[in-house]
Parts: C-alpha cells; structure tokens; sequence
C-alpha cells in the first residue's frame, strides 16, 4: 500500500491499494481524496484495476499533482450520446442548423461511439470514427461520406467537446489533435452551372410559366434557395432597384419554418438590375390579381414567392411560404423539358457566381453578393473559375506594357 496524506491545500489524502481478484491475479487500486477549490465539496476520485504498483503510482502522482495545481477533472460517466443529446438542446444556433447538428450526430456518430462514456473518449476514437466514416458510412446510411460531409462532423463534435472541457466534464478537448480531413480533401466538388446561353435559354421557355419570375430572379442574383422563398415585398426597393435579404425559410422535420437573418446572420443588399426590377414589378401585379381572386384564402404575409392557387387543397391556403424541396424538384421538371445541362436549383447561385467571376466581376464583390462570409470562401468555392481569368489578366498587363 502506497499512502500519502496532507499533499498541498487540496489534496487531502492519496493512496494505491493492492488486493487480490477471485482468480488470484494481484492489482492495484487508487484514490485520491480532494477538495474542489471552487465550491469547498469534498470529492474523491477512485480508479481500479492497475496491473502493477508502479501504473497505481504513477497515477496516483499524476492526479495528485493535477488536483493540487487545479487541473484536474473527474472524467465523466455520461456517455457522448447523452452528453451530446444535452448539449444540442442548450445550444443557441438557428432552428435550421441544430436540426442539421441533430441528423448528422444521430446517423453518423451515435451508431458509432455514442455508447462511450464521455470520460473514456479518445483522440483514437474520433479518428477511427472519421476513417470508418469516409470508408463506409454509416449503418443504414447511402454509403461513404465525402471528406466535406467528414469534416462537418467534426466540426460538430469540436465545439461540444470543447464546451465540456469549459464546463470541466473533460480536462482536455480529444477532437483537437484528431485526424480529420484537411481543407483541401475537403474542398467543394467542381459542380455543373449554366452558361449564359444557357439560362438564357431556359428563362424564354418559361416567359408564360406561373414560375417565370421566381427562375429570373434566381438566376440573376445568386441568391440562396431559402433566401428567395422569404423574401419579402417590404424588403424590395423598386426606385433604388435592390433587395435586402433579411430572413430564409427552411424544411425541419418535413416542417417549412422561417428565420429571420440568412445564413450570413446579418441582412445583405443585393442591387437588382433594370430587367430583374420589371419582372418583379409584373410578378407583384399578377401576385396582387391572384390574390383577390382567393379572398379569405389568401393569408397574406407579405412574401414575394409566396405559395398561389396551383395545387391548392381545399382546406389549404394561399400566401404563405413555398416548400424548398417541392421548389427544386419542380425546377428539376421544368428545366428537363427545354435542353439545357441537368443542373441542381442550388447550381443557379453557382452559374451567377461562375459568370460574374470569369467576365472579371472582382471576388469581394461577388462575396458580398452571395454573402459568403469573406473571400477566401469564395475562392475556394469557385476556384475553376480563375485560371482563365488568370490567363487573361495576363494579357491585359502584357498589352499595358507594350
């Protein structure tokens, strides 16, 4: 037995204690008396099983010093499930971006890891987890996860463990040093946009669509899915032709909910050209007609692309926002029928992004525009974009110089 009593002003008493299992095997268990300096309770941290007095030792040195220079904390027993499970109810984001917390921590890192008591995480399980992510999936999930989809989780997980050691559940933070996915693996996918012929193209064939303007205003401004859904006709100024882009609606739970602030968390001006600004001029007429045809069943409030009278149920009413998912699937139809390149609804804001940069539009203004929150991401993003941009800067100056 290995004592030690009186170390400091916390620690109140330590010891290893040898004793033997039914099978005959001697080992060692240790204790550590102390008193918790911020509340004056008195605590005690036992830990069994040591195969040998010099690991009982040793640890009892190391948790004896920890207590006495203040840092020590008592691993806990709560498992990363209900830890996690506590720290996304607390937590203070958007209802979109908990909700996407939520789907992500109960597909990809529950089934995994979730069963560890919080204390006993390690750096080695969340690399492990990140690999088998990467390589599999996750059980009942569509496959392996990009190294994006990888990092995301991580990115989860980092603040939450980060926030235990705050709240001294952890003494220290096991997703920092884990191998994750780097920047670079996990850099955007190149994806498909539009030329200009192209969206030219596609908004002529829809001129007489009941959509027309929702398609035009998409492709003209760069702006989010869920940023044009709630826009609102108070934040559109007609004589200084701009809109200011104060909330977004989301689907939680099969549920359309709206925010207000974007993703950027703070309002944005996006000016509207001549053209955008007549569009939206006839849209607001038409809107104005449809509506005092449904009478009681519109329930007007306020939205630019609210939803109309097509497909409207009977016990169904009008003015309120549009579904995003049934948004883009609709878009998914109507742009199969007309020749142009199979491209995501998302991929209008790329196409306006992709065009602005490659006919010279600097990056700070194109960030500002799509609301990224500075121009590296923007860079990133639209990397593809440059090289020909490069080439022709490099011409330009040439030309200058001769």
């Amino acid at each position: 037995m290995i004592t030690q009593t009186g170390h400091g002003n916390r620690s109140e008493g330590a010891e290893a204690l040898d004793r033997t299992r039914e099978d005959g095997t001697p080992v060692w268990d240790v204790w550590v008396s102390y008193t918790n300096p911020k509340t004056g309770a008195s605590k005690r941290h036992v830990k069994r099983g040591f195969k040998s007095s010099k690991e009982a030792e040793e640890h009892r040195r190391k948790v004896t010093a920890e207590v006495d220079a203040q840092r020590f904390v008592k691993p806990s027993a709560m498992t990363l499930e209900a830890y996690l499970t506590m720290w996304l109810d607390g937590h203070r984001g958007k209802q979109q971006t908990v909700a996407g917390y939520l789907t992500k921590v109960r597909l990809h890192v529950i089934p995994h890891i979730g069963h560890i008591q919080l204390g006993k995480l390690t750096t080695a399980h969340l690399s492990a987890l990140y690999k088998r992510l990467e390589e599999q999936g996750s059980t009942g999930g569509k496959g392996p996860l990009s190294p994006a989809s990888v990092l995301r989780v991580h990115d989860i997980l980092n603040p939450a463990l980060k926030a235990a050691v705050r709240d001294g559940l952890l003494q220290t933070n096991p997703a920092t040093y884990a191998n994750r996915p780097n920047a670079r693996q996990a850099a955007a996918p190149e994806f498909t946009v539009w030329t200009a012929e192209d969206a030219s193209r596609f908004l002529n064939c829809e001129r007489d669509s009941r959509d027309h303007a929702l398609w035009h205003f998409t492709v003209h401004t760069g702006v989010r899915r869920g940023e044009v859904l709630g826009l609102r006709w108070r934040d559109i100024d007609f004589t200084a032709k701009t809109a200011v882009i104060r909330q977004t609606v989301g689907v939680i739970r099969g549920k359309i909910i709206t925010e207000e602030l974007p993703k950027s968390n703070k309002p944005r001006v996006v000016d509207l050209d001549a053209r955008t600004v007549e569009v939206l001029k006839a849209h607001k007429a038409a809107q104005n007609t449809e509506r005092l045809a449904l009478g009681e069943r519109w329930k007007d409030q306020g939205l630019v692309f609210a939803r109309g009278a097509y497909r409207l149920g009977p016990d169904e009413v009008a003015g309120g926002p549009r579904h995003p998912d049934r948004v883009a699937r609709l878009f998914d139809r109507r742009s199969a029928k007309h020749s142009v390149p199979d491209v995501r609804f998302h991929d209008l804001r790329h196409t306006w992004a992709t065009l602005a940069l490659k006919n010279g539009i600097p990056v700070k203004v194109v960030q500002e525009r799509l609301g990224h929150a500075n121009p590296t991401i923007t860079m990133n993003i639209y990397a593809h974009a440059l090289p020909g941009m490069q080439a022709d800067a490099a011409e330009q100056v040439a030309r200058l110089i001769a």
